[in-house]
C-alpha cells in the first residue's frame, strides 16, 4: 500500500496528519488510523472532505471548469475534495462575480449620487 507508507514516512519527517493526508490523497482520519495500526485499505479509505484546503487561486478555475460543463464529480476528483465542496466553491465564485464592487473612500460622494457640490 504505497499511500500508507508514503503518509507514514511524511509523518516521521515531521509533517502533520493533515499535510501527509493531503499529499497522498486521503482524509486526515485515514492517516490517524494507519498510525494506530488499523489496516485501512486505500479503496476503503475516507475520501478527503471539506477540510482539505483548496488554494484560493484555484477557486476561479473550479468555477470556470463547472461553467464550461465539467461535472462537479470530475472537478472534485482532481482536487481530492467532495462534490459538495466543489459546488460550494463554484457558487462562492459566482456570488462574488455578481456582487457589485463597493464604492471606495477615494470617490467623492457627489460622483456616486450624481449631484455636484454648490461651489463646484
Amino acid at each position: 500500500m504505497v499511500e500508507r507508507e508514503a503518509a507514514l514516512t511524511l509523518r516521521s519527517l515531521g509533517k502533520t496528519q493533515a499535510e501527509a493526508a493531503e499529499a497522498v490523497g486521503v482524509a486526515r482520519n485515514t492517516v490517524s488510523d494507519w498510525e494506530r495500526g488499523n489496516n485501512v485499505e486505500t479503496d476503503n479509505a475516507s475520501i478527503p472532505d471539506q477540510r482539505v484546503s483548496v488554494p484560493k487561486a484555484e477557486h476561479e478555475a473550479i468555477h470556470e471548469r463547472h461553467e464550461a460543463g465539467e461535472t462537479l464529480a470530475q472537478i472534485a476528483a482532481d482536487y481530492h475534495i467532495t462534490r459538495e465542496r466543489a459546488g460550494q466553491i463554484a457558487r462562492q465564485v459566482e456570488a462574488r462575480q455578481n456582487t457589485p464592487e463597493p464604492v471606495t473612500e477615494d470617490v467623492p460622494l457627489f460622483l456616486v449620487v450624481g449631484n455636484e457640490p454648490e461651489d463646484a
